[in-house]
């Protein structure tokens, strides 16, 4: 029986292939709001229309949505490799294990945005899958009278 041949692994293809599935899976949408235009109506009440949102800059934000969030299964499942095919790049070195760190930042940097803007707080599944694939680890700290007591749970904060 012969084997497969895939292509080797390197790290410009990585990033392609990378870049491909969160394209797939997202959007870049400019965030806007209501705004009064200075004028009113007829009946006097301020006219208002649909307005870019503008940062400190003056530039227009800009924010991502997935339709599907992001997560390291579905990715190996585009790139066609095991978990512990996904590890040994991310364990690797240079620019291929570069790509592969970076692949899981954006992830966790999804899941971290999760936690302070999912409404109804429901946060269990998005806790529990930053403890069992970021290391993360709850703490709660009580401050008082020079006595401070870290109390180290569930989930929330993340070793580095």
């Amino acid at each position: 029986m012969k084997k497969d041949k895939r292509p080797a692994v390197t790290a410009k293809r990585l990033s392609r292939e990378i870049s491909d599935y969160f394209d797939s899976i997202s959007r870049r949408v400019v965030l806007t709001e209501w705004a009064e235009t200075g004028e009113t109506d007829a009946k006097g009440k301020p006219v208002t229309e649909l307005r870019a949102v503008k940062n400190v800059k003056g530039e227009g934000v800009v924010v991502t949505e997935y339709a599907d969030p992001p997560c390291i299964g579905e990715l190996c499942a585009r790139l066609n490799i095991t978990r512990r095919e996904w590890e040994t790049l991310r364990d690797g070195d240079g620019e291929t294990a570069r790509a592969a760190l970076m692949a899981e930042e954006r992830i966790r940097a999804y899941l971290d945005r999760q936690l302070l803007v999912r409404e109804g707080k429901d946060v269990r599944g998005v806790i529990f899958h930053l403890e069992n694939n970021f290391d993360c680890a709850e703490r709660h700290s009580v401050e008082g009278s020079g006595v401070s007591i870290v109390i180290e749970g569930d989930a929330a904060g993340c070793d580095e």
